[in-house]
């Protein structure tokens, strides 16, 4: 993880009521032990709610995420799936979705991250 000792939101959930779940989703889809934090985000998608987590990475290897989303037969069907990092500095530039949590990661980067104290209750944008 390149040293960094600080957290970020690498795992979400479509249900605040499910702590375990946000670990499983980061060890599936990024193939890393999270230590999770406190929600910072919300975000309505697809008729739910999903919610984002300050998660700091304690084990595993990036990339090595093994989920099925990570391993579809069929790509046509689901896509394809592949973790990578992104240059902070380009996070604005790219097709980051939800565009507003791209907007709070960068908002937070200038402040020093410094992460709000409440829940960021993030729109879709049309």
């Amino acid at each position: 993880m390149g040293g960094a000792t600080t957290s970020s939101p690498v795992a979400g959930s479509r249900r605040a009521s499910r702590p375990r779940r946000p670990p499983r989703e980061a060890t599936e889809e990024l193939g890393l032990t999270v230590a999770v934090g406190r929600r910072v985000a919300e975000f309505p998608f697809a008729g739910a709610l999903h919610h984002f987590f300050l998660a700091t990475p304690i084990g595993g290897r990036f990339g090595d995420g093994h989920g099925p989303e990570m391993r579809s037969e069929d790509p046509l069907e689901l896509g394809t799936y592949r973790a990578v990092w992104l240059p902070l500095d380009d996070l604005l530039a790219l097709d980051v979705r939800p565009r507003a949590g791209a907007r709070l990661i960068a908002g937070v980067r200038a402040a020093g991250w410094a992460w709000p104290r409440g829940v960021a209750r993030l729109r879709e944008e049309t």
